[in-house]
């Protein structure tokens, strides 16, 4: 009730909200600025000839000049503040008429909403539940017979009021009250709890997991990126030393051309000048009237016998012989480029110990099938329709595939293969246990052989009969295979442009691993190229690939 006459106290009795800039007039009573102006205002068009205080009608015959009320204004501001917001709860008190106030709890038995002070004089007998302000109340009765829903019916799960247990839809029914139903349902509700609690706690830690993942893969990301420019930069360095040594070679060679040409435009200049010499000389002969002077002059004489075709024939040699030599800058540029290319897997010969390129891998021909030949360097595999004559053994297939001759039990490796444009080819890797007979022993056919096979346009995986298509190329001749054993990872890569990863088995590898290929109207090759890889290790040095 305090509370309520304090609000009552804080409002304007023109607008009757809050004081907004207060103002206080000779008569002592407050109102808003703007209020009291505009009551002024209309008093003044209206010429009553004086000005009245709307609350005590106290009369001025000069218009007041309202005086700011900073302390009202500063205990309306901080009340407003201070005040419930309607936001919060929206129930207000039953019983509070003149000056509502927010009720703190709901009877159900009388229906109403009480605030503190009508709170304290309620009635405390058991039948009295309170509860939280709750509204509206009509949810709490039954809709067929108005009364309160006191207990509730497990097999129809609804809250049902005493004429309903009674009902024939709910005889026979198991009733609870309700505190009890809401204790018997608390229960389940905490048993859901805890395991919702377990629940997140397992995502809580797979999401840390996934975190400190993602940030090892930042790490290595920010090592590779180092390592990769520093390898660049590398390369630069190297082509920039090539770059230099050709073009100093091609600035040799042209004053090794230029140098005799030079010096025999010198000497046809200077033998130029002396024939013009001559020639003005001859010219003054020529117009010389003394007969005698004419015939005793000796450099006549000097010109005729001056008459030799030497330096023409040199001239004519050196245009026809004197050239840049580009056949030897080609053959610098290829083989300082080929020296060049031959020192990169030096460059990464500490950087990709941890995965063993297998370009020395050999196809095992007493696992070749009939349909099958072999290349002499006993690494392509081409189908024939031929069978070849080979003598039968438990490790030859029957059908047109062939495995390696080593296997891998440990570590990391990568092999890369060729296939033909046209045909059924199949690369993979495969147990010695494989079946060699029959449809399950195709490779990717069964539990023990994964593949890679191209079928016309589509390129597709399979293991154990289940098989997905990956590609629809039909360029696609280069194929990487990785496999690291431990990790029970196998990865396939499209190694022609653009270069991409195809698709990842896993699995718990349990037996040593072959090379194994499947040839039908085609051929199979294992690469001899070199391969290298830029380890992602943390441990990396900036420069060092």
């Amino acid at each position: 009730m305090a509370s309520a006459r304090l609000r009552q106290e804080l409002c304007c009795s023109i607008c009757l909200d809050f004081y907004r800039k207060p103002v206080i007039l000779r008569c002592g009573h407050n109102f808003c600025q703007d209020c009291i102006t505009g009551v002024f205002d209309t008093q003044e068009e209206e010429e009553w000839g004086f000005y009245t205080c709307p609350e005590c009608r106290k009369r001025f015959k000069v218009r007041p000049l309202p005086v700011r009320n900073l302390a009202l204004y500063n205990i309306a501001e901080l009340y407003k503040v201070a005040r419930p917001k309607p936001e919060e709860t929206e129930i207000l008190c039953t019983y509070c008429i003149d000056f509502p106030q927010h009720a703190v709890k709901t009877c159900l038995h009388c229906e109403a909403s009480l605030c503190e002070v009508h709170l304290r004089a309620h009635c405390t007998s058991e039948e009295h539940i309170l509860l939280d302000p709750t509204s509206p109340l009509q949810n709490r009765h039954c809709p067929i017979h108005g009364k309160l829903f006191e207990y509730y019916c497990s097999e129809d799960s609804v809250c049902v009021c005493v004429h309903c247990c009674l009902s024939e839809q709910h005889r026979g029914h198991q009733v609870e009250m309700l505190n009890k139903a809401s204790q018997i349902r608390k229960a389940e509700l905490s048993v859901i709890l805890e395991n919702m609690g377990l629940l997140k706690a397992k995502k809580n830690m797979a999401t840390l997991n996934l975190t400190r993942h993602g940030r090892k893969v930042e790490q290595e990301t920010a090592v590779l990126t180092k390592n990769v420019a520093a390898l660049f930069s590398t390369i630069r360095e190297h082509l920039g030393c090539l770059e230099h040594h050709i073009l100093n070679e091609i600035k040799l060679q042209e004053q090794k051309v230029l140098l005799p040409i030079s010096e025999l435009i010198g000497k046809l200049e200077v033998e130029k000048d002396e024939l013009t010499r001559k020639m003005h000389y001859i010219e003054e002969l020529c117009h010389n009237t003394d007969s005698l002077a004419v015939l005793q002059d000796q450099e006549l004489d000097n010109v005729r016998d001056d008459d030799d075709d030497e330096e023409e024939t040199y001239s004519k040699h050196l245009i026809s012989t004197s050239h840049v030599d580009r056949l030897l800058l080609s053959l610098i540029i290829q083989k300082g480029l080929d020296r060049y290319v031959a020192t990169i897997p030096k460059l990464t010969a500490d950087r990709w110990s941890n995965v063993e390129c297998v370009s020395d891998l050999l196809l095992d021909d007493n696992t070749s099938g009939n349909n099958i030949c072999l290349s002499g360097d006993l690494k392509m595999a081409t189908y024939s329709t031929e069978a070849q004559e080979r003598g039968a053994n438990s490790c030859r297939f029957q059908t047109g595939q062939v495995m390696s001759t080593t296997s891998f039990s440990s570590g990391k490796h990568f092999w890369e293969v060729e296939v033909s444009e046209d045909g059924l080819r199949s690369v993979g890797v495969a147990y010695s246990s494989i079946p060699r007979a029959g449809q399950e022993s195709i490779i990717g056919y069964n539990s023990q052989s994964w593949s890679l096979t191209w079928i016309n346009h589509l390129i597709g995986v399979s293991h154990n009969s289940e098989g997905k298509t990956v590609s629809k190329s039909s360029t696609m001749r280069n194929v990487g295979i990785y496999l690291d054993y431990e990790a029970g990872v196998l990865t396939f890569y499209q190694l022609c442009n653009p270069i991409r990863h195809l698709y990842t088995f896993t699995c718990v590898f349990t037996e040593p691993l072959h090379l194994a290929f499947r040839v039908e109207n085609g051929w199979v090759r294992i690469s001899s190229k070199p391969f290298w890889t830029i380890a992602s290790t943390t441990e990396s040095k900036v420069g060092d690939l």
